[in-house]
């Protein structure tokens, strides 16, 4: 599928090749042998290969994958950051489908745009980078870690200080 209208001819991302940019993006990201090791080239090449082993022929060059990522990366991170904030502020009475039209409701007022990468986003959602940074808050309705068990018996001691 070519965008009518571009100078050149461009492939269109649908939501599966989104994923698919996502998944692999996280594949080579997480690979702890090399992920840590590679220049941003070398990175990128390594996508691009790990893309192209589900997409033969891979149409999409480097700079194409690494452009859609910035954009999808934006995106994810300002949808995921509403999401995050709302959950701690879960009002009484709402079901998951109220909360997702608030969701949308806010990304469309802050970016001018209904966010368009569900498939990608509900992927990237449970990864290390995208979970929410506050470790107290857990789970979609603001469960907070209990308290951590203190045994007194032990920290009990014998010294007389008198």
């Amino acid at each position: 599928m070519h965008e009518e209208g571009s100078s050149r001819n461009q492939t269109t991302w649908d939501a599966d090749d989104e994923l698919h940019l996502a998944q692999c993006w996280i594949h080579v990201s997480e690979n702890s042998i090399v992920g840590c090791a590679m220049t941003g080239k070398t990175f990128w090449y390594q996508i691009v290969e790990e893309y192209s082993k589900h997409n033969p022929p891979c149409a999409r060059t480097k700079d194409a994958l690494s452009s859609k990522w910035t954009k999808l990366n934006n995106d994810c991170n300002k949808y995921n950051g509403i999401v995050n904030r709302l959950n701690t502020a879960w009002r009484s009475g709402e079901n998951d489908n109220i909360f997702c039209t608030r969701s949308d409701d806010q990304f469309r007022f802050k970016m001018g745009k209904s966010f368009p990468s569900y498939k990608a986003w509900d992927f990237l959602q449970d990864k290390p980078k995208w979970l929410h940074p506050d470790p107290v808050v857990i789970g979609r309705r603001n469960k907070r870690v209990p308290d951590p068990v203190v045994d007194e018996t032990i920290a009990k001691t014998d010294f007389d200080l008198n």
